[in-house]
């Protein structure tokens, strides 16, 4: 900490005070010292002490040694300085300043502004909204029942926001956080961060580094930003921005999602319900899986997939975009989009294809040419399974806006099968 800093804390510490009672100050030996009902300026001085504010908005300092601190009723300034202090705030809403060495810091009720400074300390802010600052060392903090402001700084910090609308900021090293309950914010910042958003509609942004990133219940926006991340943004209709990196987001709850794979190679695959993806820049992977899809590609050269069974019952819509991009309409072990209902003609579920281009994509399908048919349907194209016995052929793929350069058996398709070997 510079000396302009600690400067700050010694004076907030000492100025603008009404000594009512003078209470003894310590000894360089461990000292037991009571403070009286007024405003009391207690220093501890070397030693293991042992301190009580009492009522009054008390000053104390711990100074070097492990100190126990107590500031009791009032708005008190607390300091341990040098050692492993535990102090306690009482109520009223304190400033407590732990210093050097691993410190306990408890608010107590009210709301309360907690620095840890250097060392690995603990602190805990108590149930009204709070402002808590790890400083250097590795740090578990926790927040209240209200909101809270928390700054984790440098360190592999434990966060937990605790109830309430918390905004948390990792800093600098491997952060793990957890927003808890209530719409927070929370920033990893530098480092490989795990963050947990918890319940509530949470804004979280990874920043720098190997992200894990986890959005929980709640309508969430999650940042990846840069490095390569991992995301799940949980139940709810969220919004996901990978950003740079070679980022993989998997979706294994519901939401209506929103997923922006930005710079890198990212890897994206949903779940449940209507969702978009957008590849963006790189060459990405997007993966649907139940419900109507869009799946837009972007730059570079893409693997679309917007089913990961039989597709039955969904519209789906894919956009190749620029670059040489495989959309996937059937597996090694069967087609896309069939429902096997004799009766239909699979208009109820298939694909359709948005900006194809039949010299740069391709498209790949279970089986060999002989199973399909391709038929003109305005200014469409329109992919059939070929069916027997008088069944309705099942459409399966419309590309949109093409009535030209597409045949079954050019380069434009591919086929899969899986023949037991």
């Amino acid at each position: 900490m510079s000396k302009t800093i600690q400067n700050i804390i010694d004076n907030t510490l000492l100025n603008s005070l009404t000594i009512f009672s003078m209470p003894p100050n310590g000894t360089s030996g461990d000292d037991l010292i009571n403070g009286t009902d007024g405003d009391d300026t207690i220093n501890g001085f070397q030693g293991n002490d042992t301190i009580f504010g009492e009522d009054g908005n008390d000053s104390i300092f711990g100074d070097p040694g492990d100190d126990l601190l107590y500031g009791g009723s009032g708005d008190d300034s607390i300091a341990g300085r040098i050692g492993n202090d535990y102090i306690d705030g009482g109520d009223g809403n304190d400033f407590i300043y732990g210093g050097d060495g691993d410190d306990i810091l408890f608010g107590g009720a009210g709301g309360n502004f907690l620095i840890g400074s250097a060392g690995n300390d603990i602190i805990n802010g108590g149930d009204e909204g709070n402002f808590g600052v790890g400083g250097v060392g590795d740090d578990t903090i926790y927040g209240g029942a209200i909101s809270d402001i928390i700054y984790g700084s440098a360190g592999n910090d434990s966060i937990e926001g605790g109830d309430g609308d918390d905004s948390i900021s990792g800093g600098n090293n491997k952060d793990t956080i957890d927003g808890g309950n209530g719409n927070d914010s929370i920033l990893g910042e530098n480092g490989n961060d795990i963050i947990y958003g918890g319940f509530g509609q949470d804004t979280i942004d990874g920043g720098l580094g190997n992200d894990k990133l986890y959005g929980g219940n709640g309508n969430d926006t999650i940042y990846g930003n840069d490095g390569d991340d991992t995301v799940n943004g949980g139940n709810g209709d969220d919004v996901i921005y990978l950003g740079e990196g070679n980022d993989s987001l998997d979706i294994t709850s519901y939401g209506n999602d929103t997923f922006y794979g930005g710079g890198g190679d990212d890897y994206i695959y949903g779940y449940d319900d209507d969702e978009l993806y957008y590849g963006e820049d790189g060459n990405d992977t997007l993966k649907g899986y139940y419900g109507n899809d869009s799946l837009v590609g972007g730059d570079g050269d893409d693997l679309l997939e917007p089913v990961s069974d039989e597709g039955i019952g969904e519209l789906d819509v894919i956009t190749p975009g620029a670059g040489n991009d495989l959309i996937v309409l059937g597996d090694e072990f069967s087609p896309y989009y069939d429902d096997g209902d004799i009766t239909t003609d699979g208009s109820n579920d298939y694909a359709t294809i948005v900006g194809f281009d039949p010299l740069e994509d391709l498209v790949q399908l279970y089986g060999d040419n002989s199973l399909y048919s391709l038929g003109i349907s305005g200014n469409n194209t329109n992919l059939y399974l070929v069916k027997p016995d008088g069944e309705p052929n099942e459409l399966i793929g419309v590309f949109q806006d093409i009535t030209s350069g597409i045949d079954l058996t050019s380069s434009t398709f591919s086929y899969v099968y899986n023949n037991g070997g």
